[in-house]
């Protein structure tokens, strides 16, 4: 029932993250240093490589975090 990753702005903080999840359901994300503005354009990317999490916002890095294993694997619908 996890999701492989997301990619939201968070409606406590108004901030933006990346969330990427391993098969044994451990969370990994990063989080934009800001808040984002109801009404502005913004570029979101959130990337992984083998052993950190990413997220970028507008081109500049803004959170990594590292971490372990593969992604989990779903065959849920992309929402």
């Amino acid at each position: 029932p996890w999701l492989s990753y997301e990619l939201y702005v968070d409606q406590s903080d108004d901030k933006v993250y990346f969330q990427w999840t391993n098969p044994s359901g451990t969370y990994y994300w990063a989080g934009s240093r800001a808040a984002v503005s109801t009404g502005t354009w913004y570029h979101a990317v959130g990337v992984q490589d083998s052993s950190t999490v990413k997220l970028y916002l507008n081109g500049q890095l803004q959170g990594s975090a590292a971490l372990t294993g593969t992604i989990f694997n779903s065959n849920g619908s992309l929402r």
